[in-house]
């Protein structure tokens, strides 16, 4: 995944910190309409609205969010399913 995400053979996720291989809270958000995609910190945005998860690989820079999955389910109960112990990365 970091390497198609950030294009880049360096054994990391531009952007995102992982405890052991867990994605690190402070780099996942959720809520809706949640895309990552303006001026927001670098992270996993999981937006509840609509199931869309995103990458954004910069803080401070708009319009570099890449859509990465949509989790499909009734709107109300998509926002129980994911949690940043979901997303994990071994090099």
């Amino acid at each position: 995944m970091g390497d198609y995400l950030d294009k880049k053979y360096s054994y990391s996720i531009q952007g995102l910190t992982f405890t052991g291989n867990v994605l690190d809270e402070a780099c996942y958000f959720e809520g809706d309409g949640f895309k990552g995609n303006g001026a927001e910190d670098s992270g996993i945005y999981y937006d509840t609205a609509n199931g869309d998860v995103w990458y954004n690989p910069t803080t401070d820079k708009g319009g570099d969010s890449v859509k990465i999955c949509t989790l499909i389910g009734v709107p109300g109960e998509r926002a129980s399913l994911l949690d940043n112990v979901d997303i994990t990365y071994s090099a």
